[in-house]
């Protein structure tokens, strides 16, 4: 759900140009891809593994999958999800699939953008989650996660399809190395970035620390 809790945290305050009706809609695709990456499994499209990782991160089948266009492969496992939907879910997923088939659509673009944005926003929850907890200076964490912060992907996608600079600043604020270890040290330290900041700084804070790093399923 994270994706979705970053769509409603955003929504209120950026110029998406999205009715009503494509909220629901951005709804929808957001809950059919999710489900498409629990079968892929989610690995960030920027980070090649090496063996040694494959194995530690039990991703054995991210080699393979690489070796499929992201597109087909998405396609792949929608098809292997219709398998066991209703007749109504069946109907749902075609509807994504068909947006997300038009890659310069105003939905299938906006969505695009906040799941290539998840993955940088995933690093900061775990620096809020363990706060204090990754040594005094986190050097290890964030040598390790650098990756997250120099894809240049991300910002590149943005600037050629949707040109919004409120989206532009939410990546190149969370892309910030040095203020991502600011943040791990002190978690107010948006508040001194206030006045530089065109989205208010209750965004950010909310899309970090609005949604919990793990979920108890009962």
């Amino acid at each position: 759900m994270s994706v979705a809790h970053t769509a409603d945290c955003l929504l209120p305050y950026i110029d998406h140009g999205l009715s009503a009706v494509q909220h629901t809609e951005l709804a929808r695709i957001i809950a059919f891809h999710e489900l498409v990456e629990v079968v892929l499994g989610d690995i960030p499209a920027y980070t090649n593994l090496i063996n040694g990782k494959r194995v530690s991160s039990r991703v054995d089948a991210e080699r393979s999958l690489r070796s499929v266009p992201p597109a087909k492969r998405e396609r792949i496992a929608s098809d292997f999800i219709w398998l066991f939907l209703r007749e109504k879910q069946r109907q749902s997923m075609e509807t994504v699939q068909r947006y997300l088939g038009e890659p310069r659509s105003q939905l299938s673009v906006f969505f695009r953008t906040l799941d290539k944005i998840d993955p940088i926003i995933s690093v900061w929850r775990y620096l809020h989650h363990y706060r204090n907890s990754l040594g005094d200076s986190g050097d290890e964490f964030f040598k390790n996660m650098r990756d997250f912060f120099d894809n240049p992907d991300v910002r590149s996608y943005i600037e050629t399809n949707i040109e919004n600079t409120q989206l532009l600043e939410l990546v190149d604020v969370f892309q910030n190395r040095a203020l991502a270890k600011e943040y791990y040290k002190n978690k107010n330290c948006f508040m001194q970035r206030k006045k530089a900041l065109k989205l208010p700084i209750d965004v950010f804070v909310k899309i970090i620390e609005g949604h919990s790093l793990f979920h108890n399923v009962k």
